[in-house]
């Protein structure tokens, strides 16, 4: 298992060839600043789409908050309420 070997990475490197064991690099496209109208179409419904994902999102997230609120507000109240009862109820035992 060595320089001789064809089945080895090091086998493969002496010899110059490629294989399962030693695969090419891929090698990476290079654009040139060339736009073509498809491109910067998909481009552009890209943007306005994730725009309108933002505001929904917003939205929502703005609705659940209110939810929120609402809830809490009607906790107090009911916390409130009973305390006042408890505090009419321990007056009128005395």
């Amino acid at each position: 298992m060595g320089k001789g070997d064809k089945k080895t990475k090091r086998g493969k490197r002496t010899s110059g060839s490629y294989g399962v064991l030693r695969p090419r690099k891929k090698t990476k496209k290079i654009n040139l600043g060339k736009k073509t109208k498809k491109a910067s179409a998909k481009k552009s419904t890209a943007k306005k789409t994730s725009k309108a994902k933002a505001t929904k999102k917003a939205e929502v997230k703005e609705e659940v908050e209110v939810v929120e609120k609402v809830e809490v507000v009607e906790k107090v109240e009911e916390t409130q309420e009973e305390q006042q009862e408890t505090v009419e109820e321990s007056s009128e035992e005395e």
